[in-house]
């Protein structure tokens, strides 16, 4: 279990950096069906809490790439204006 939940943490990170928050949607579907065929052995509860962990993991990877996302796109931003500032200053 520790394991799927990293590495859903770790795909919500990687979607949070490209795509926008409608890929939630068909990701935790998918995530649906990779939690029930992972806790297919264990019972009911198992499943439930598993999937929430799961869930729960791929949000907030997704906003941790978001916010990733954001401040490297400032920092670009920022390199870009100072280059525009140093090539307009006269030599």
């Amino acid at each position: 279990m520790p394991g799927l939940i990293l590495a859903t943490f770790f795909i919500g990170a990687a979607l949070g950096m490209r795509f926008n928050v409608l890929i939630l949607i068909p990701a935790l579907g998918l995530l649906v069906v990779a939690t029930s065929a992972a806790a297919s052995g264990g019972d009911l509860s198992e499943c439930f809490i598993t999937a929430a962990l799961a869930f729960a993991a791929l949000q907030i990877g997704y906003l941790g790439g978001a916010v990733m996302r954001s401040y490297v796109g400032l920092i670009l931003l920022a390199k870009a204006a100072s280059r525009r500032r140093s090539n307009a200053l006269p030599s």
